[in-house]
């Protein structure tokens, strides 16, 4: 997840989300007192941190330092928080899942990934925030919900979905995706996505927050164009009905919808382009959702299937690989994978 409207950035996300101001247009004195304000905020400064860019990304898995905790706690109000440090065969796990990813997210994980963090009663899966060093150049951490250390994929995803409705016993969310691939990977996946995204621009901005701060003309990949007609709203013609009812994890004062919509939910998705409804949320997390479903169906040749059923019998169910629109848009993620590609727009130390 690459933005949650905290308690601390209400104000200031709704105004950008809703478009009661223009990005484009902010008084650059405006501009620059927020820009000062993001800056001193203790969690974007890199000098904050212990960070060495020599070092493998492995030592970077620690434990939060207690700022980064604490905007944590405030973001989503939450004082359960307890941050966990890895055993050592679960390191081994994650560097293991870490030399998976795409040689591009290897990459700018080794040169701006100030840290990877764990912690236990996390709202979601994962969460990915910028920060900054003293030229404005954007850095990045990564928090995971302990639970993807021991949940396969099939679980965490099926979790997932079905905090999008309100819970009744009568329902059940069955995923199939992989029984033996780990959560943490298909988290990696796209969390590591968002961090690509921060450092490398390929899109106009992450969140409306960071926009100020990712200085080079966005790539904006092709099969972005056309689609979103703002940061979380698709153009008329690709969006659905429900769409901006769904929430995911309790965030965004939810779940806003009953399982008994299951069925125009899933069918207003499968005539659109994204892949997932977590992709439809907005255009930075349709590009994390993209890239791990690619790396899932096209690189592991794994299926994507999501069956809802009420009492066991079968209401919806719902093939990544039968939704040819959304299937040749992801295929062109292709560009991760291509170091001739993606060489020339790697930030230079």
């Amino acid at each position: 997840m690459a933005h949650r409207l905290g308690l601390k950035h209400i104000a200031l996300g709704v105004l950008f989300l809703l478009g009661i101001f223009s990005l484009f247009s902010v008084h650059p004195g405006k501009e620059d007192k927020i820009k000062e304000k993001l800056r001193k905020e203790k969690f974007r400064i890199l000098g904050n941190y212990s960070f060495d860019p020599k070092s493998p990304v492995i030592r970077r898995v620690t434990l939060p330092p207690d700022f980064v905790l604490r905007y944590l706690k405030e973001l989503d109000g939450k004082e359960d928080y307890i941050p966990y440090r890895p055993q050592p065969t679960e390191l081994e796990a994650i560097d293991r899942e870490i030399s998976r990813l795409p040689g591009l997210h290897r990459e700018i994980l080794k040169k701006r990934a100030v840290g990877v963090y764990f912690v236990k009663n996390f709202t979601g899966n994962g969460f990915t925030e910028w920060v900054l060093d003293k030229d404005d150049n954007i850095y990045f951490f990564m928090v995971f919900n302990y639970s993807v250390l021991v949940q396969n994929m099939n679980q965490a995803v099926s979790e997932r979905i079905a905090s999008v409705f309100k819970k009744d016993s009568a329902w059940q969310v069955e995923v199939d995706i992989s029984r033996k691939e780990s959560a943490l990977f298909y988290l990696l996946l796209h969390e590591g996505t968002h961090g690509v995204d921060y450092v490398l621009r390929l899109q106009e901005y992450v969140d409306p927050q960071s926009f100020f701060f990712q200085k080079k003309m966005p790539m904006v990949l092709d099969y972005q164009k056309g689609i979103w007609k703002s940061y979380a709203h698709p153009q008329k013609d690709y969006d659905f009905a429900l769409r901006d009812k769904i929430t995911f994890y309790g965030l965004s004062k939810g779940p806003l919808l009953e399982y008994k919509e299951t069925g125009r939910l899933y069918s207003g998705l499968e005539k659109s382009v994204f892949p997932t409804l977590y992709a439809s949320l907005s255009w930075a997390e349709d590009l994390a959702e993209s890239l791990a479903l690619y790396h899932i169906t096209q690189k592991l040749n794994l299926p994507y299937n999501v069956t809802i059923r009420k009492n066991q019998k079968i209401i919806h169910h719902y093939s990544l690989e039968k939704h040819a629109s959304s299937m040749a848009r992801i295929r062109q993620m292709e560009f991760f994978y291509s170091a001739e590609k993606y060489s020339n727009f790697l930030p230079k130390e």
